[in-house]
């Protein structure tokens, strides 16, 4: 399959707006929309609750709570 480049996908959470962009990445909420997003490839936007933006690259990982998000950090392997 073709990605369609005018085509946009994001994964929304209560704490956090990821971008998709040609990736293969996980995304895990727990209570109170604590979420962990993990990047395996590509690229990663992802966006807190209080606008704050950051670029994840592969084998990076972050925290994201309502008080915002935490620095990236390697995630760990799979």
């Amino acid at each position: 399959m073709r990605k369609d480049p005018s085509r946009r996908f994001e994964v929304r959470t209560p704490t956090t707006l990821c971008s998709v962009r040609g990736t293969d990445f996980t995304v895990t909420v727990g209570a109170g929309g604590r979420t962990q997003v993990d990047l395996r490839s590509g690229l990663l936007g992802v966006e807190d609750n209080r606008g704050r933006q950051t670029l994840l690259r592969p084998g990076e990982g972050l925290r994201v709570d309502l008080r915002g998000m935490a620095n990236p950090e390697r995630a760990p392997e799979p």
